[in-house]
């Protein structure tokens, strides 16, 4: 069933007040139900209300006879309608920053890591050294092992984010454990490819 529209006005147009004038066919005897149905502009902030002043206000033609409301007078609940505010986003810079305690040799990487291949800077040996680099997840469970033979000292490697199966690595946290012939140091990687 199709709603038909009997009349259409404006708040605006009678000092907030809109009186609606219409004419449709009610049967002797018959009920029909009238619906009021608001629509908003951006610029429609304020408060709302619908209202049937009274029966003695109405009237009918059609065999002389007037129009009656049940419930009347009728008041619809009140409706307030907000300005919209503007929604702010907030943008966040990731600035790496590395703290060495006096006589320590870390292992250098900067996060977050934004590629599929991290940057890492083994801690200091002398020489030439066999490397490996084990990630472990934030639950230390390990996903890939990586070998890099004879790697001179002070020289960064480039480690792939992939697992031992291939498959590349989810963003989030893990655990980079760096062995070299010296010693083994273990560093924090945040991935956000």
């Amino acid at each position: 069933m199709t709603d038909t529209v009997l009349s259409t006005g404006n708040y605006g147009s009678d000092n907030g007040t809109v009186t609606f004038n219409f004419s449709t066919v009610v049967g002797a005897s018959s009920t029909a139900d009238l619906w009021v149905v608001y629509s908003f502009s951006s610029t429609g902030a304020g408060n709302y209300q619908a209202g049937l002043a009274s029966n003695t206000a109405l009237t009918g033609t059609g065999a002389g006879q007037g129009l009656v409301f049940t419930g009347a007078p009728i008041t619809s609940s009140a409706m307030t309608v907000m300005t919209a505010t503007p929604t702010t986003t907030s943008t966040a810079t990731v600035t790496p920053t590395q703290t060495f305690l006096p006589g320590a040799t870390p292992v250098v990487i900067v996060n977050p890591v934004l590629s599929g291949t991290a940057q890492v800077l083994p801690q200091a040996y002398g020489g030439s050294s066999d490397i490996t680099v084990s990630i472990y997840t934030s639950a230390f469970k390990l996903v890939a092992v990586k070998g890099f033979p004879a790697i001179p000292a002070g020289q960064a490697l480039g480690v792939d984010l992939v697992d031992d199966w291939g498959e590349p690595l989810a963003d989030g946290l893990y655990y980079l454990a760096v062995a070299t012939k010296k010693d083994r140091k273990t560093v924090t990687m945040i991935l956000l490819r």
